[in-house]
């Protein structure tokens, strides 16, 4: 029977996790060139939460992210995807136009992946995937994701380019 976890610590152990998983990306030849990732108990929505970001996309308002709620681990499902929370006022990047342009650049690459899902009229969220893991799973199900959407980082900055309002 799936016991709830109600409490930052009983999130420990997969924090723990997401730690171990932010030490392996520290440690890619790529992640040197402004990459920054970090992991955290997130009280509202009682959950853990791991980000990739660069601080250059928009102080961080671009950034891939993988969350852990209770629903996930009854499921053993977490999602990994893009989040873009910018603001024309903010940021003077609409999302609208950032969405086109960065799934019109990669969106039939990652069409082609199994499993990954487009979102084109979902502004905050273009794209994920639903990643099936269990708790020995976890790291190198989600290490193998992070390390392949990655590679679209010079699309986002293109797309950041594109959609300057």
């Amino acid at each position: 029977m799936f016991e709830p976890l109600n409490t930052e610590e009983a999130w420990t152990p997969y924090l723990g996790l997401l730690e171990d998983l932010k030490a392996r990306l520290e440690s890619k030849p790529w992640f040197l060139d402004g990459w920054k990732a970090q992991c955290r108990y997130v009280s509202a929505g009682n959950r853990v939460i791991f980000l990739l970001t660069k601080e250059r996309w928009c102080d961080e308002a671009i950034y891939f992210k993988a969350r852990l709620t209770n629903a996930d681990l009854r499921k053993g499902l977490v999602r990994v995807g893009l989040h873009v929370e910018t603001s024309i006022s903010r940021h003077g990047i609409n999302r609208i136009t950032f969405d086109r342009a960065l799934l019109d650049g990669i969106g039939e690459q990652i069409q082609s992946w199994n499993g990954y899902v487009l979102k084109p009229l979902h502004y905050q969220k273009p794209f994920h995937i639903w990643i099936p893991f269990t708790k020995a799973s976890l790291v190198s199900a989600l290490e193998t994701e992070f390390v392949r959407i990655q590679q679209f980082d010079s699309a986002i900055d293109q797309a950041i380019l594109a959609s300057k309002a």
